[in-house]
């Protein structure tokens, strides 16, 4: 994440995280065999290269109601939770921040919330998607 322009940070690429550390395992028929283990090396690594966003919160509850981003919150329903969550998220008297990165009150930046998650949880994954292609997982 390119943070040259806090109020508008550029995604540079998408980097897959896990927690604080990912086992894979070989299925081989009447057991699993421990394959290969990152012993914590992830949420190294993500602390290194991007301590702004390091241990943050920034799910769809984050997206900002009006100007660039909006999408989530433009498509969503008046009755809908989330549209009630986003709202509390862009409301400084409520989860918000008084300066939501471009100087108005909206959501708060990555920046604003370094260590927001659990420190029990570290960087933590989301989701796992594994496949196999051409014979190789």
């Amino acid at each position: 994440i390119d943070f040259s322009n806090a109020a508008a940070p550029v995604f540079q690429n998408v980097v897959a995280m896990g927690g604080r550390g990912m086992s894979v395992y070989r299925d081989t028929g009447s057991a699993l065999e421990l394959e290969w283990d990152s012993e914590g090396a992830f949420e190294k690594e993500v602390c290194a290269k991007y301590p702004k966003s390091y241990n943050g919160i920034q799910d769809e509850e984050f997206s900002p109601k009006t100007g660039s981003g909006n999408d989530l919150y433009a498509a969503s329903s008046t009755s809908t939770n989330l549209k009630e969550t986003i709202d509390e998220m862009n409301d400084p008297s409520k989860d918000g921040c008084s300066d939501g990165g471009d100087g108005t009150a909206g959501a708060c930046p990555l920046g604003n919330t370094i260590d927001g998650r659990s420190p029990k949880d570290g960087a933590g994954i989301e989701a796992v998607v594994a496949g196999k292609a051409c014979g190789s997982l």
